[in-house]
């Protein structure tokens, strides 16, 4: 028996993690720590806790739990957009919490 089977009994090999430019464009997160204009919150993504920034700044800031889609990676940090559908039927709850 090799030292490296030896220890492949102790040391299991890890699924390989799949990079954000190699396939986590388009997929959805939500955000774990809001994300105002220009500055760097985190968001969550397959279970991995990832720095990102709001793409387009006219929709920031991005409040925490709302569900996200990465539109590209700089570096570590991911550049995400809010998922629209859900944008605009969380809009529409506040202001009717905000008029009762």
């Amino acid at each position: 028996m090799s030292i490296r089977s030896s220890l492949q009994q102790f040391f299991p090999q890890r699924a390989a993690f799949v990079s954000p430019s190699l396939g986590f464009l388009e997929t959805e997160g939500y955000v774990s720590k809001a994300i105002a204009p220009g500055a760097v919150g985190r968001i969550q993504l397959q279970g991995v806790s990832w720095q990102a920034r709001c793409a387009d700044t006219t929709i920031c800031p991005i409040p925490m739990g709302t569900p996200v889609t990465i539109v590209e990676r700089v570096g570590l940090v991911l550049m995400v957009r809010p998922v629209r559908s859900r944008l605009v039927s969380g809009r529409r709850r506040r202001d009717r919490k905000v008029a009762s």
